[in-house]
């Protein structure tokens, strides 16, 4: 299995800026926030991802591998 990613502080503190920036439209055309529930708290959490566009299929990019907001979103069945 493969390792789990933490996110450290600044990359926390990037995609924060990244978030703020997409929420005011100042980010690139392919970036968009997901937000998605929990799926043990129910809380909702928000996260910057690029879709890429690629031969007519829309694709939701992971940088980071299996993180706990895949997860949550693979839970969430959407």
């Amino acid at each position: 299995m493969a390792k789990s990613y933490r996110l450290s502080r600044g990359t926390r503190l990037i995609n924060s800026l990244f978030q703020a920036l997409t929420l005011v439209g100042l980010g690139a055309s392919y970036r968009h926030i997901l937000t998605v529930r929990g799926r043990n708290t129910g809380r909702l959490y928000s996260t910057p991802v690029d879709i890429i566009e690629l031969d007519g299929e829309r694709w939701l990019v992971a940088g980071y591998g299996l993180t706990s907001w895949v997860r949550n979103v693979r839970a969430a069945g959407a």
